[in-house]
């Protein structure tokens, strides 16, 4: 009886033995395939953050493209604050994604917003770092999300 229990854990050593290939290549694939499945899932996650800044990037630029449009008019040439509040109220309401146009002069002082009355005395100004970055640049600058005072809702 002892040398049969002998043989038989032989035998187990064995199977053991010739079955142990077959588990390691099963564990390697399946890491491989979960490898696989990983860089997969990044790159399509990739691709839609690819897309989607994309599209962002082509909403901004448009907005900064009018934003420039505005500052070619003639009513700058002139100085007439006025009219330049007529033409900002205008615009504003052909952009449907604009929760307001403001002007502030060089110093950084509000001149006007467009949902004020024209003469509305000014508001302090919500992003102050976004206001110099455009003065110092002299371009546009597509502000940090603050609540601002005249439209008490976050917005840039």
């Amino acid at each position: 009886m002892h040398s049969t229990a002998k043989g038989g854990s032989q035998v187990d050593i064995l199977t053991i033995v010739a079955v142990l290939p077959f588990v390691a290549v099963c564990i390697v694939a399946a890491f491989l395939e979960a490898e696989q499945a990983r860089t997969s899932a990044l790159n399509d996650a990739l691709g839609r953050a690819r897309t989607a800044i994309s599209a962002v990037d082509f909403e901004l630029r448009g907005h900064v493209l009018t934003v420039q449009a505005m500052a070619t008019s003639r009513s700058f040439e002139k100085g007439d604050l006025r009219a330049i509040h007529d033409e900002a109220k205008r615009i504003l309401a052909s952009q449907p994604a604009w929760l307001n146009v403001g002007l502030q002069s060089g110093n950084g002082t509000q001149v006007f917003n467009a949902i004020e009355p024209f003469g509305t005395p000014p508001v302090p100004q919500a992003d102050q770092e976004s206001l110099e970055r455009a003065l110092e640049l002299g371009t546009p600058q597509i502000g940090n999300v603050a609540i601002g005072p005249a439209i008490d809702k976050a917005a840039t």
